[in-house]
């Protein structure tokens, strides 16, 4: 993998397989409980040895997901703890001044219109060789990054956080700084 970073989000399983998101004709699919041994070891290899950076993004309601990638990521990652990312982290000053991670789409989780607080007061990181490489967020910033109406009875419209996008703006720019696969001068579109 050459990208400078990745983004991997889902749904929980349960709303995976009950709302037939599995797979692309509907049909209902076993889903795989955990990573496998190559994914694991190419993630590893990512990571460490290339410098990629991995963001994960919670969009789920129960946790399970979530649960298991923070179980995977002790797996691929057992020298390396998960740990808050605390609010001086340069990622929230890289470029815009962020002085707390953004609320995110998680704030409507269980009450669809009416945001409530958020129960995750820290992102979580994966810091190797003092360079960021994994963040853990349980904030579901992509719901708040959509940008189009959907049929559904959330109006997306007030789950939008401007400062997520400045947060994603500052992952980019972290992640072309401090990467260590970021150089793209032998481009050729």
């Amino acid at each position: 993998l050459n990208a400078p970073m990745i983004i991997m989000t889902g749904h929980d399983k349960d709303m995976a397989v009950g709302h037939n998101l599995a797979t692309p004709d509907r049909k209902k699919a076993t889903l795989a409980p955990h990573f496998t041994s190559e994914e694991r070891a190419a993630l590893r290899k990512y990571v460490i040895e290339r410098g990629g950076m991995l963001f994960y993004d919670d969009c789920g309601f129960n946790g399970l997901l979530a649960a298991t990638v923070a179980n995977e990521l002790y797996r691929t990652f057992p020298e390396y703890p998960l740990q808050n990312l605390m609010h001086t982290h340069k990622i929230y000053s890289i470029y815009y001044d962020l002085p707390l991670p953004p609320t995110g789409g998680d704030v409507f989780w269980h009450s669809e219109n009416k945001a409530q607080l958020s129960k995750f007061k820290y992102q979580k990181g994966i810091t190797i060789n003092n360079r960021l490489g994994v963040i853990y967020n349980r904030k579901d910033y992509l719901c708040a990054m959509e940008t189009v109406e959907i049929s559904s009875r959330t109006m997306l419209r007030m789950r939008r956080s401007k400062d997520v996008h400045r947060f994603m703006t500052n992952l980019l720019i972290y992640t072309m700084k401090y990467g260590g696969n970021t150089d793209r001068s032998g481009y050729k579109p």
